[in-house]
């Protein structure tokens, strides 16, 4: 077996220079729709697996928003800061130690259009404590996540736009990035800051 090593790797290496360093750790959250989270079973119990308690951190976050009024304050994506996700007993518990923890929601793809809009009021809304609550603007509880997100405001073309195609840029190969690109503008009627995104 070999192993090649370029002239920069050989150069750290001779002077003992560290190769790599972790400075935060990141935690996936997970979006998903009102009851659609994964299970995972072993063959044969499906039953069980159906009605045993799937307590996840989304609706982790639900339960914290309603038994702690300062938990209300924090976004879904922040929540890692203050709270560790106890895996044994599925809820969030008050952070002990000061840990580097960087939230992430999990990337959803704007196809997914109900999961796609939950993310982005996700990321700016705290204190929820249920789904209809994300759904809620001005007293008017919409149908869906994405009614909402129009009615929020969340879907003009601005900040989120550039926030959705620099995240995008991290994953996705050009011609991912140029169907994204077309899927957000051919979605929606383009307000008229939207030419700047596109440059």
């Amino acid at each position: 077996m070999w192993t090649v090593v370029g002239p920069m790797e050989a150069a750290w290496r001779l002077n003992e220079l560290p190769l790599h360093d972790r400075s935060h750790s990141a935690i996936r959250l997970p979006v998903y729709l009102d009851g659609q989270q994964y299970v995972t079973f072993q063959e044969g119990q499906e039953e069980a697996a159906v009605h045993k308690d799937c307590k996840t951190m989304l609706l982790g976050w639900f339960d914290l928003n309603k038994q702690d009024s300062s938990a209300r304050q924090i976004l879904y994506g922040d929540l890692p800061n203050s709270y560790s996700w106890g895996a044994k007993d599925k809820k969030w518990i008050t952070r002990t130690r000061n840990a580097k923890v960087v939230g992430r929601l999990v990337s959803v793809s704007p196809r997914d259009s109900e999961r796609f809009h939950l993310k982005l009021i996700l990321n700016r809304m705290p204190g929820a404590t249920c789904y209809q609550d994300l759904r809620v603007h001005e007293n008017v509880i919409h149908k869906t996540f994405r009614e909402a997100a129009i009615a929020m405001g969340i879907t003009e073309c601005s900040d989120e736009a550039i926030a959705v195609l620099e995240e995008a840029a991290k994953t996705m190969m050009p011609k991912q990035m140029r169907f994204l690109a077309y899927y957000l503008i051919g979605d929606e009627p383009m307000p008229g800051n939207c030419g700047s995104v596109l440059n």
